[in-house]
């Protein structure tokens, strides 16, 4: 087999699953995607459901961190993905690499407000080279 199929198995192998779950996520009507790239949050603020799972999507390339501010997510409908509860047992999602996905399903009706934190590898490791922040209302 030579050099370039071989190339093109790897990156076909490594791509189709995210493809695959974003793709899911934009076909069932209880998902929202939020994408994160290198100058925004697409879209800031969103309005759903209770049961809805929200996916962010991380197109930056770099690693980010979504950080909940206020009204703490503490409960979810299904288990969450790349999000641990944090130290102060509220959900906070794990780096999450570009490319990669992480999902919290919101179970409670109220608005939360939250911060993505982009960060680069700088000379003395990971350094803080992007903030946005976000807002997402539960509803009836």
């Amino acid at each position: 087999m030579c050099k370039y199929a071989k190339s093109f198995l790897l990156t076909l192998a490594l791509v189709l699953p995210l493809a695959l779950l974003v793709s899911l996520a934009f076909a069932d009507p209880g998902n929202v995607s939020i994408r994160i790239d290198q100058q925004s949050l697409k879209p800031e603020t969103v309005q759903v459901s209770p049961g809805t799972t929200i996916i962010w999507v991380n197109s930056a390339g770099a690693l980010a961190k979504v950080q909940f501010l206020s009204n703490a997510v503490s409960t979810t409908c299904k288990a969450p993905r790349g999000f641990i509860v944090g130290s102060k047992g509220i959900f906070e999602s794990e780096e999450i690499p570009g490319g990669d996905v992480a999902s919290l399903c919101f179970l409670e009706r109220q608005t939360y407000t939250y911060k993505v934190e982009l960060f680069e590898q700088g000379d003395s490791g990971k350094e803080l080279a992007q903030t946005f922040h976000g807002t997402v209302v539960v509803t009836k």
